[in-house]
């Protein structure tokens, strides 16, 4: 009834990890291939941003770690044949073997997430002068991340945060139209903040070619599990774990949230802000 307070929200971040686990599953059983998944990190209230951007990557990736352990049974496809991208060949490294940060002088040992992951780690962009110049894709020395998979048996792609500019999305895209969707491979892509390509967050005349292909494809990402939390006078959250509506939940005083509305269609961040949650004060 109404003013109850929810009891599926999840509670810490290991029942928030089980849900997403349930809800792409769900959505993989459905043969749904072109999935996000949007989680806070660091705290479940967080908004992207919170945090410095690396520890906010660390983390995303350590729950991303724990979200894999979903291809353990084998029914998805046998994890062996699972790949994971990361946003580039240093953030492989890292989150294969670890590796000590100096951050203000002050020595932080970043672990390996993924150090015990049975399937295939891989990058999205190699980060070199040849690519960041245009020029390696240009003149054909440098394979996109889909060319360097093509041949590969993979059965499932899971992509970490590849959210730092438009390249690693178009990457994305191509991966899913080249060699992903023609195998029936589901691809997930986890804290890609699509959510910017969707809004006007890039002003118009930003990369307009890359803007216009990414706005094509993103409306056919399907939201498997999401969490987005709105601060302010009116803190709330937007929440959908596949296949329930999407649900917005108003914080109250003393902790918990109350759902103040829900719908099938996913609505805009902004539709959220300035139409729902005005009208329940």
């Amino acid at each position: 009834g109404a003013g109850e307070l929810v009891s599926f929200f999840p509670r810490d971040y290991a029942e928030l990890v089980a849900q997403w686990r349930v809800a792409y599953r769900a959505a993989v059983d459905d043969g749904l291939t072109l999935l996000e998944a949007e989680i806070p990190v660091g705290d479940l209230r967080n908004v992207p941003g919170d945090l410095e951007g690396n520890v906010e990557h660390n983390l995303c990736a350590l729950h991303t770690a724990a979200f894999c352990r979903v291809f353990d049974a084998g029914d998805v496809c046998d994890k062996a044949r699972v790949r994971v991208f990361f946003p580039d060949a240093e953030e492989v490294a890292t989150h294969s073997v670890g590796r000590v940060e100096n951050s203000f002088s002050v020595t932080v040992g970043v672990e390996a997430t993924f150090n015990d992951f049975e399937g295939k780690l891989d990058y999205l962009c190699d980060g070199g002068p040849l690519e960041a110049s245009g020029l390696g894709r240009r003149f054909g020395l440098l394979k996109s991340a889909a060319e360097r998979v093509a041949d590969a048996d993979d059965g499932a792609f899971v992509v970490a945060y590849p959210s730092a500019n438009l390249d690693e999305m178009l990457q994305v895209k191509e991966i899913y139209e080249d060699v992903a969707r023609p195998r029936g491979a589901p691809l997930l892509v986890v804290n890609g903040e699509l959510d910017r390509i969707r809004s006007n967050y890039y002003p118009p005349f930003w990369a307009r070619k890359e803007m216009e292909q990414l706005r094509a494809f993103v409306p056919d990402v399907e939201a498997v599990y999401y969490i987005h939390n709105f601060k302010g006078s009116r803190p709330a959250v937007l929440y959908r774990c596949y296949p329930g509506p999407w649900r917005v939940l108003r914080r109250v005083e003393g902790g918990g949230l109350v759902q103040v509305h829900e719908q099938a269609e996913r609505p805009s961040l902004k539709e959220v802000a300035l139409d729902i949650l005005p009208r329940f004060g």
